[in-house]
């Protein structure tokens, strides 16, 4: 009995090794995700469920790099679940952001965005606060 069983496991340990992951390339380079300013000066992506619907989305920005990039643009992809992202919401042009960090930070039980800028001559701090359904509080 223990040699059958050990048997057993043997061959499906065997066959577990066997299976090949398999990787989907969702990817800006090939159209998949449209990326602001065909992707120049990304810098951070956070992912989240920002409108509540259970998939995750992203948070996606870029940095102005001292003026020289000032259609910067940080947006959410909103995601499906299946690994698509056919929503999006622009949410600043022109503000640097060089690292961002998810949090509810006004308490109201939902994502708001704090980011962080880089330049030069010194950084900025900005808060993104929504309200609750993917969309910017006025």
């Amino acid at each position: 009995m223990k040699k059958a069983t050990f048997t057993a496991i043997f061959i499906l340990l065997f066959i577990q090794l066997q299976a090949q992951t398999t990787w989907k390339l969702v990817s800006s380079l090939n159209g998949d995700i449209d990326m602001p300013n065909g992707g120049n000066q990304q810098t951070c992506s956070v992912v989240a469920d920002f409108d509540n619907d259970g998939h995750p989305d992203i948070w996606y920005a870029e940095m102005r790099l001292n003026g020289g990039n000032p259609t910067s643009q940080n947006k959410i992809l909103f995601g499906d679940g299946k690994g698509n992202f056919p929503r999006e919401m622009i949410i600043s042009v022109g503000v640097d952001n060089h690292e961002s960090k998810i949090a509810d930070l006004d308490g109201d039980g939902d994502f708001d965005i704090l980011g962080k800028g880089y330049d030069q001559l010194g950084g900025n701090l900005n808060i993104w606060l929504q309200n609750g359904t993917g969309k910017r509080k006025k």
